[in-house]
């Protein structure tokens, strides 16, 4: 959902459902409650209040939205592992194949030398895509984190700081 946010700040609970393009508050979805929290430093305290107020079901919703968040990144990380674990197994092949062909008495040493060479080449390609890796990850655990916390934040922000936020919520063990 692309929802247009206007540039001013928004002072009514109409402005609010503009900016969402819902009609009225019963129309609520995780992504809207979601886009709610990404405009929260636009719209005007009070009216903040009022509009989670007449969300049904807010936190719970809200929750649901970061765990469908965790999830996606969750499948991102597995087949991002998946694809890692199958180059790989196909290095490791290539690399047996020539350690195999080490073996071959008819080999001149140079030509010995060549396929040590190549070894090394696809064991550095190998130390790459390993810290490629490392590097992605780093990147999406950033992004997870920032998420949540712009989340939270705006949240505390809204609510005037009363807020007992219990990570280990998050983990999904509470659901209902």
């Amino acid at each position: 959902m692309k929802i247009k946010l206007p540039a001013r700040k928004l002072k009514t609970e109409q402005d609010v459902l503009k900016a969402l393009g819902i009609p009225d508050f019963r129309h609520v979805t995780k992504d809207s409650i979601m886009s709610f929290c990404g405009m929260l430093d636009r719209v005007d305290p009070e009216v903040a209040k009022a509009v989670i107020a007449q969300f049904p079901d807010f936190a719970r919703n809200a929750r649901e939205a970061l765990l469908d968040y965790r999830e996606m990144l969750k499948a991102i990380v597995e087949s991002d592992t998946e694809s890692e674990s199958r180059y790989y197994d196909v290095c490791d092949e290539i690399i047996k194949s020539l350690a195999g062909m080490l073996e071959d008495e008819e080999l001149s040493f140079e030509q010995k030398q060549d396929v040590i060479e190549q070894m090394r080449d696809i064991e550095a390609h190998m130390c790459k895509k390993d810290s490629e890796h490392k590097r992605h990850s780093e990147r999406l655990a950033l992004i997870a984190a920032g998420a949540v916390m712009a989340f939270c934040c705006s949240l505390v922000a809204v609510l005037g700081g009363k807020v007992d936020i219990d990570p280990g919520k998050l983990d999904g063990a509470g659901a209902a």
